[in-house]
């Protein structure tokens, strides 16, 4: 007895898992959606749950950009809305050393400091990042 073949997934199944995790789906529900088990979906699609909603956001900035060079003011003003909010999160100016130089601060201290800015690398605080970073654009404008 040879038991199931393996899975082997399509093209098309990993742009969908990209998509989905892109947009915040979870695990259970991706492979509810391509009708595998979580299990096989972590295996299969290792690559794409992980660095999916990275690879999507790069194609909407490639788009961007070709529209944007073809002259769609639209596209070019969002383009530039993102290069603010990069700017504002990573700013290329090296900090000064006295400035990196901060006192040890406490577990408490140390959350209450955290919760005052967003975490970049998850989709929740990408999206407050940029609307903090936005509101800061309106203000001075």
């Amino acid at each position: 007895m040879t038991g199931r073949p393996p899975f082997k997934p399509t093209a098309a199944q990993r742009a969908k898992v990209e998509l989905m995790k892109a947009v915040g789906w979870s695990n259970e529900r991706i492979a509810a959606q391509l009708k595998i088990s979580r299990n096989t979906l972590e295996k299969a699609f290792l690559a794409e749950l992980e660095f999916g909603a990275d690879s999507k956001r790069l194609q909407v900035l490639e788009n961007l950009e070709k529209a944007s060079k073809k002259g769609n003011a639209s596209a070019s003003k969002q383009l530039l809305d993102q290069f603010d909010v990069a700017a504002t999160l990573r700013p290329n100016v090296p900090a000064a050393p006295e400035e990196t130089a901060k006192p040890k601060l406490g577990k408490k201290a140390a959350a209450e400091e955290a919760a005052q800015r967003p975490d970049p690398s998850t989709e929740m605080g990408d999206l407050m990042a940029r609307r903090m970073a936005l509101a800061d654009k309106s203000r001075v404008n």
